[in-house]
Formats: structure tokens, sequence, C-alpha cells
């Protein structure tokens, strides 16, 4: 995982607060001096194309900051619409950027966000886990930082400390490994959840992935076991239904239609995988939404 340890030098000050709909979305950054953005992708990918040459794209129920360190355009390049909720500060800051959880003393992170005002923010990751409490933080201090008074904008700058303790808490618990895997065991696995999140819409296989990564199958296989709990398999079969449902909420499509996007051919096939990954069939899990 990556991350970035960032330590406030300064009180925030909310620049803005929304959610971005669109077919046509494209920005810039230029390594702008106290700002910091945090932003979660609901629909559609965005490609970050960086001013040195690094092409990175961001997906669905992905976290997207932006800070001081970063020049590049962002765009979205269709089919369909791109959604993505967001809110941005201005305040002093300093800023490291961790490229892998490898070597990282924990008490060191333990000592800071406890005692030096320090927030961790995760960079392109899925967050299943908060996404929805996320969405909803942020539009909460949209709302807020809409009023006029300064009980709504102390409330507004409130709320977005509550974002940046969820966001930290979300670092620790990936960062606060267990003793008994390697350092390099959940660089792997952090890996091949990168290259999973990137490829899930292909026909990946376990072995794509192993080769990949340079590493045997049945090892892959156990580290995913020890450190996810679940195999690779499943986690990929977990990311695709995720994505299958944002996108039959909020594209609107047919559980085939999504399917196809998330890489599965056969609708028989992806309404078993439904109810094997959610516990319901498409009908209970979707209501009044009938299969096509």
């Amino acid at each position: 995982m990556i991350f970035y340890e960032i330590e406030l030098l300064s009180i925030p000050k909310i620049s803005h607060a929304c959610s971005v709909d669109t077919d046509r979305y494209k920005n810039r950054f230029d390594k702008e001096k106290d700002f910091l953005e945090i932003s979660v992708i609901e629909n559609g990918n965005i490609i970050f194309d960086h001013d040195d040459g690094r092409k990175e794209t961001a997906s669905i129920r992905m976290t997207t900051p932006i800070l001081s360190d970063m020049a590049c355009n962002t765009y979205f390049c269709g089919p369909g619409r791109q959604r993505h909720t967001t809110v941005g500060v201005r305040a002093s800051y300093t800023l490291r950027r961790y490229d892998s959880e490898d070597g990282l003393d924990i008490e060191y992170f333990r000592k800071k966000t406890r005692d030096n005002g320090t927030i961790l923010l995760p960079y392109h990751e899925t967050i299943d886990g908060i996404f929805d409490d996320v969405v909803n933080i942020i539009r909460k201090i949209s709302s807020l930082n809409l009023a006029h008074d300064a009980r709504g904008k102390l409330s507004a700058l409130g709320q977005w400390f509550v974002l940046a303790g969820m966001m930290t808490d979300f670092v620790m618990k990936k960062i606060d490994v267990d003793p008994a895997v390697s350092p390099s065991e959940h660089l792997y696995i952090s890996k091949a959840c990168r290259y999973i999140d990137r490829f899930y819409a292909q026909k990946i296989t376990v072995s794509e992935i192993a080769e990949h990564l340079n590493i045997s199958e049945g090892y892959l296989h156990r580290m995913f076991r020890q450190v996810k709990n679940m195999g690779v398999l499943e986690y990929i079969n977990k990311r695709r239904v995720s994505v299958a449902i944002d996108l039959i909420n909020n594209q609107h499509l047919s559980l085939k239609e999504a399917a196809y996007n998330v890489g599965i051919n056969e609708p028989a096939y992806m309404s078993r995988l439904f109810k094997k990954v959610t516990g319901l069939c498409y009908n209970e899990y979707f209501g009044n939404k009938e299969v096509p």
C-alpha cells in the first residue's frame, strides 16, 4: 500500500466539498502549496497522467488524494459517466510518502498520530470497508459548509477531522501487520491486490498473478490465506461483484451488462457468483429490480 504521512501545521480551512458527475471530467494539478484534497470514486475510472511520465488509473471505490507534491493531468475516458465525491482544504503541512509497507516502525506511527496531529492518507487504495461512510461524511461536509453561520462552518470542519481520523485508522490497520507474516509477504499481497484492481475486468488467472510477482502459485495462495483470510479467486470474485453492484446502482446496467463489464461473459455464472458473495440472489439484493 502507498500512503502519505501528513503533519498539519495550521488549522485547515475547507475550500470545497461536492460530488462531481460528468462525462467530460478533466483537471490539472501543479504541486499546489498548502492544498489537500480527499476524493473517492463512485463511478468511472480517473486517469492520472503525471508530468514525470507515470500514468495511473484510479477505479471505483478507491480513494484519490491530491497533495502538494503532485503535478499531473487527470481525466475520464468513458464510456458512461464519471462520478467522484471530494473535499479540499487549505492548510500548511509537511508530508512524506511511503511507497510500501516494508520495514515500517508501527510504534513511530502510533506516537505521531497520537501526539503530533499527524494524519495518514492512503493513495489510490480500495477502501471497501469504509467506502460508504467516507462518501456520507464528505456529503455531510458539503451540506454543512454551505451554512452562512459559524456553527455550520465549524461543524463541517469537525466532520473533516472525523474523515481524516477514519483514513488514518484505515492506514494504521493496514500497516499494523501480523508479526507472523513477513514484511516482504505483505508487500507481495499488496502488489497482487493492485494487479487485481487493475485487471479484474479481464480473464486474469492465479498463475498470471504469480508470474507477475515472480513467485509460485502455491506460495501466493498460502500468503493470501494468511493475510487476507481468503483465497485469491475469492478476492477476485468479491472485487468483481463489488464493482458490478456499483455499475447496477450508478449506471443502471442490467446484471448481464454489469457482468460483461467485470470480465464475466456468462450471466448464469454471474448470478451464482452474486449470491455466493453477497448471500442473496439478485432480486433479494435489489428489491424490485428484475433479473434481465
